[in-house]
């Protein structure tokens, strides 16, 4: 059936249908193949990168250490402590170092230098370590000073000796070896002729003992007890 201006199936326009179908498939079939080619060649591209980033065999790739700073330390002056004397001034001596030293063994030191002595004792048992001295170690001190000596344990238990017989100023001596503290009853010349406690008795340390000394032995318990210097 026409309607007197073309053939069956023409659109208008004069071009047939099939023909524009076909133009349409071929630029797809282009479109196709050049995105395939533009795929391939950045593909391509790509991986040519990642192999140029990979070192070759034997190479090393150089690593740069990073930097630490630090802070920088003060310097600390030392402090020296200040030394004792070693030259005593004229007439002085310098005390020495009894510290950690027994107590019986410093006597004799002490009393070569000239000075004297006073054992204080406190109460950890039996030791019989000095612990401190007044004065310190090195300080100048004059001949003739008491030397306060601090030992750490309780005071010993001695025996008392026997004096009778002897002179009042050995049996003083005699009575501070044995570390007992001699009483006189009245004088301090003559001979000893009594003790009191008698000889052998046990006291402690520091402990007095009263000698009667006179050239008959006359004197009474009662006279009031001097006492000497160690």
């Amino acid at each position: 059936m026409t309607d007197g201006s073309g053939s069956w199936g023409t659109p208008p326009g004069g071009q047939p249908a099939r023909s524009g179908r076909m133009s349409l498939v071929a630029g797809s079939v282009v479109a196709i193949a050049l995105f395939a080619t533009v795929g391939a060649v950045g593909g391509w591209l790509l991986a040519k990168s990642e192999q140029d980033d990979v070192p070759l065999a034997g190479q090393t790739t150089p690593t740069v250490a990073p930097q630490t700073t630090s802070a920088a330390k003060p310097t600390q002056q030392s402090v020296k402590p200040t030394n004792k004397q070693t030259t005593p001034p004229a007439g002085q001596v310098l005390m020495p170092d009894l510290v950690g030293r027994n107590f019986k063994d410093v006597r004799q030191e002490l009393r070569a230098q000239g000075l004297k002595w006073a054992f204080h004792f406190g109460g950890a048992g039996q030791n019989s370590s000095i612990s401190s001295t007044v004065p310190l170690a090195g300080d100048p001190v004059r001949p003739g000073r008491v030397v306060q000596v601090f030992v750490i344990g309780e005071a010993p238990q001695v025996v008392v000796p026997n004096v009778v017989g002897l002179s009042c100023q050995q049996a003083a001596a005699k009575l501070v070896d044995a570390g007992l503290e001699p009483k006189y009853a009245k004088t301090d010349s003559g001979t000893v002729t009594k003790q009191k406690p008698e000889a052998a008795a046990e006291k402690r340390w520091n402990d007095q003992v009263q000698i009667h000394c006179g050239q008959d032995g006359e004197e009474s318990d009662d006279d009031t007890p001097e006492s000497p210097t160690p």
